[in-house]
């Protein structure tokens, strides 16, 4: 009988083959990879002689060789914890040479995804280097280190906490860090995109200083942050404090922490609003608002008081109590009220109509007012015509469109590989992870009957409490450890489902393109999460759809078929993702009906100083055309907002509403040769490079607005292309300045004569003249 022997490989022989995988040109890099990850595994790096450690160093980390590099970068993010070791054992000398972007990012990669002994190797290993500023790369170890939970020992080697300090400083990072290093980046909106690493520790430097003016501040924020709040909510609390002690509110600062039982996160964000309004005159004593047990409440009393003073009336809808903390706005109502007093009673009235409106019953009271509460509302529309389209105009603000930076025009295609090939293995796929799904189940119930653990920790277990598990609980890491691995291969046959959902959505999006099929996605992806399956409410569900499902690829626990199919859906989540590319900001545009909103254009314009509608300018003949703009039946706004990368990932209204006010579009409805057009103005912006893209975003706005009205729309062109275009401008209860026809003109109807060119005249995805 011939028995058979299994031959264990020398060491040389495993150095070859992985000589022979690295430095062989036109490989496909993870099939390489993973032969190489599985000629780790078996190799004993100590049983190398001579010289022949410095070969195999050479060929993974040769700076030289791009094929090493990538097959280094594969193993750090996909391999076993033991090959991971390995990997740094080897690159110790490469990983962290700051001129070596290659090197720089196998550290970042173990970093992110490996074991704690994996990341705590990485932090040993560089430790001396991750604050050398020479290169941006270097500093993203040390941020992706603090979000795995490196808080306290990346801190000290800082230098910016005492150790007696530590442990509070744990905490209140803690709290925070889950936020992306974009949303820090938020609150220093002036500092360079790469110019990220100084945050986290800034934020924790003033959080110390203030410890000495407010006794145990910064233990009672700590526990602020621990107990309630999502990331938004810490992020805004964030920047009450920065804001705070940048501008010396010392004063406002200890108000703010009086009273032991108020909303603590609350009040430290409104200290921004509450300071900037006190600079512009309108709060005598802001310390005692930021010092009451409600200061929302106190705050909405003062501005409600200091208006009703002004006009006679007050806010009384909750809506307009609301926006009274968007200070441009209060400065701006009180200032213009303020200077047509002085100079243009006209104006004024028509201020104070709107405002009387508005206050009463918010936006909706607003509209009935511009469309039906005043004298000129019927001839403004154009009598019989614009009586027709009446409601419909009411309904404008609900039209809302979201352009990408990049000009993205996407659609069903560029998924469709991926998705056939998901389909022709998907079978193997969840037959593999039901299989884990029950073989977890059934090693958690066993650990967490253990009786010979503690208590907690078979606590823990039974919950699938990942936050209780960071705990020690005095014994059972082992356990603990097979509990954790354990409770993320049931995350990632979760995410699985959730996946093939996402997958199954995305087929029902048909023959949408561009905007539309951006939004489909947006959609999709929000869908995920409707009981917090996928973490919070502030968290891209994609990003943790992928970290679920790494779990398994880099368990090595699949193969075949089920690989192929686990393969493709990363593949598709990480194709949705583009959509919400870190790097790319999109823009919304949509029209708004609310004054608080309105009353502010003027504060924008393309010289960077606003243009001749802002309350600064203390000339009523022009500004108060903003009087038109506001309350006439046939003028319309479109509002321009960034919606930041990291917001750009998952709509949420919330998120959208913090973005940043870029500019606005006027739209006016006129009378004219080619019967009730809808003509469109040029953007006013502070940020002029990007204009091109709201021109953009507001054509795909005036297609639904076409479609709605029934009118169509032309926009503003300065040469010979556009359509010569007679119009009949009609009157209205103050002076304006006319910007397509560039004069001023009396209160009274005129004719004027236009350039412009019909929103069909482009091409819908070029945006090119045809």
């Amino acid at each position: 009988m011939i028995r058979s022997v299994a031959v264990k490989e020398k060491p040389k022989e495993i150095l070859r083959k992985i000589e022979n995988a690295c430095l062989a040109g036109g490989f496909v890099v993870e099939e390489v990879a993973r032969k190489v990850g599985g000629l780790l595994e078996r190799l004993d790096i100590s049983a190398l002689q001579g010289g022949e450690t410095d070969r195999l160093r050479h060929a993974l980390f040769s700076a030289k060789d791009e094929n090493g590099w990538t097959v280094a970068h594969w193993l750090a993010e996909r391999c076993s914890e033991s090959v991971q070791l390995k990997v740094i054992e080897l690159g110790k000398e490469k990983i962290f040479d700051v001129n070596n972007v290659y090197g720089w990012t196998v550290a970042i990669w173990l970093a992110e995804y490996g074991s704690e002994s994996v990341r705590l190797k990485v932090f040993e290993l560089g430790k001396e280097k991750i604050f050398d500023v020479r290169d941006d790369v270097a500093g993203t170890v040390a941020l992706t280190l603090v979000d795995n939970g490196f808080i306290v020992p990346v801190l000290r080697l800082a230098g910016k906490i005492r150790g007696e300090e530590a442990e509070l400083t744990g905490r209140v990072l803690a709290a925070i860090h889950p936020l992306k290093w974009d949303d820090y980046r938020r609150i220093y909106l002036h500092r360079r995109v790469h110019d990220n690493l100084p945050f986290i520790f800034d934020y924790i430097a003033e959080v110390m200083y203030l410890s000495s003016i407010v006794p145990d501040c910064a233990a009672r924020l700590a526990k602020a942050l621990e107990s309630r709040g999502g990331n938004v909510e810490r992020v805004v609390a964030a920047r009450g404090i920065v804001h705070a002690l940048r501008n010396w509110c010392e004063e406002e600062l200890r108000s703010a922490f009086k009273h032991e039982g108020k909303d603590l996160l609350k009040t430290l964000g409104l200290v921004p609003v509450v300071s900037a309004l006190s600079k512009a005159g309108m709060l005598s004593n802001p310390a005692a608002i930021l010092g009451a047990e409600d200061v929302e409440s106190e705050l909405g009393k003062e501005l409600t008081k200091k208006i009703s003073d002004v006009f006679g009336f007050g806010p009384e809808s909750k809506e307009t109590i609301e926006a009274l903390k968007n200070t441009d706005f209060v400065v701006d109502l009180l200032t213009f009220d303020a200077l047509y007093g002085r100079d243009a009673p006209q104006a004024r009235i028509v201020l104070r109509n709107v405002m009387q409106n508005y206050f009463a019953s918010g936006v909706e009271g607003f509209k009935q007012f511009k469309f039906y509460g005043h004298q000129l509302a019927d001839e403004q529309l154009g009598s019989a015509a614009g009586m027709k389209v009446k409601e419909k105009l009411l309904k404008l603000d609900e039209l809302h469109v979201i352009r990408q930076m990049d000009g993205t025009e996407r659609g069903l295609e560029v998924f469709k590989t991926q998705i056939d090939d998901y389909n022709a293995h998907k079978g193997a796929l969840h037959q593999k992870a039901d299989e884990l799904s029950k073989s977890a189940k059934t090693e958690l119930e066993r650990i967490g009957d253990d009786a010979g653990l503690p208590a907690g920790l078979r606590n823990a277990i039974s919950n699938r409490d990942m936050s209780a598990l960071r705990n020690d609980f005095g014994g059972g890491e082992r356990a603990k450890a097979k509990a954790i691995a354990l409770i993320n291969i049931e995350g990632a046959t979760e995410a699985i489902t959730l996946t093939e959902r996402l997958i199954e959505d995305i087929g029902k999006l048909g023959g949408s393109s561009g905007a539309d099929f951006e939004r489909g996605l947006q959609i999709a992806v929000n869908g995920l999460r409707p009981n917090g399956s996928i973490g919070n409410g502030d968290e891209p569900p994609y990003d943790m759809l992928i970290k679920k499902l790494s779990v398994l690829s880099a368990r090595d626990n699949l193969k075949g078929e089920a690989e192929l199919a686990l393969r493709n859906m990363i593949s598709i989540i990480k194709e949705v993702g583009k959509s919400w590319d870190r790097g790319s900001e999109a823009i919304s545009a949509g029209f708004t009906f609310d004054p608080s909103e309105i009353l502010t254009f003027g504060r924008y314009g393309s010289s960077g100083g606003g243009n001749c509608q802002n309350s600064k300018q203390n000339n009523a003949e022009f500004n108060q055309s903003l009087m038109s703009m506001l309350a006439d039946a046939n003028q319309f706004m479109v509002k321009f907002k960034s919606v930041p990368a990291e917001s750009n990932q998952f709509m949420t209204r919330f998120q959208l509403e913090e973005g940043e006010t870029l500019g606005f579009m006027q739209v006016h409805m006129l009378q004219s040769t080619k019967g009730m057009i809808l003509l469109f103005e040029n953007p006013y912006t502070n940020q002029p490079n990007k204009a091109p893209v709201m021109r953009n975003a507001a054509m795909q706005l005036a297609g639904m607005a076409e479609k709605l009205t029934g009118m169509p729309a032309y926009f503003r062109d300065g040469d010979e292309n556009g359509d010569t275009i007679n119009v009949k401008i009609p009157g209205s209860y103050v002076n304006r300045y006319i910007d397509f026809i560039q004069e001023r003109i009396g209160a009274g109807s005129v004719e004027a004569v236009t350039n412009a060119v019909s929103l069909h005249a482009y091409d819908p995805l070029l945006r090119i003249l045809r």
